[in-house]
């Protein structure tokens, strides 16, 4: 349908739908505690580049009760096990070889650490994007009008 009208930008939400998380997943805090974490205030300034990666982890452990060390190591182990959901990763090659002058956007809410750390992870197809905008560069949670 989008093809037919004449489509030319797309863009893609990068997290949870080019990266997924494993259904198995691993750390060294409970899943819920962890969700708290990453949907926390704390966590967004974090992702939009108000705080360092200390002051955050510090802030998440002083709200939730866990040494600042154990968290940094619980979102390590969450990093290294995210993946790239194929079935996307493959209709985004698909929409890019029917539409040769189309342009293909991600963004992501990420911190400049973590950004650094998912664009060199082996697997993830960085160059079926034109541009990728993040939440640490423009300094702003998204979506955001």
């Amino acid at each position: 349908m989008f093809m037919k009208r004449g489509y030319t930008d797309f863009v893609f939400d990068v997290a949870d739908v080019l990266i997924t998380w494993p259904k198995d997943l691993t750390c060294s805090i409970d899943r819920k505690t962890l969700r708290a974490c990453l949907v926390s205030r704390t966590w967004y300034q974090y992702e939009s580049g108000r705080l360092s990666k200390t002051e955050c982890f510090e802030r998440l452990g002083s709200q939730f009760k866990i040494e600042p060390a154990t968290i940094d190591a619980a979102w390590t182990q969450v990093c290294v096990q995210l993946r790239p959901n194929e079935d996307m990763v493959a209709l985004v090659s698909e929409l890019r070889s029917a539409r040769p002058g189309v342009r293909i956007l991600g963004v992501l809410n990420t911190s400049a650490p973590d950004d650094a750390f998912f664009c060199a992870k082996a697997g993830v197809e960085w160059t079926l994007f034109d541009a990728v905008y993040t939440s640490h560069e423009l300094g702003i949670r998204l979506p955001n009008p």
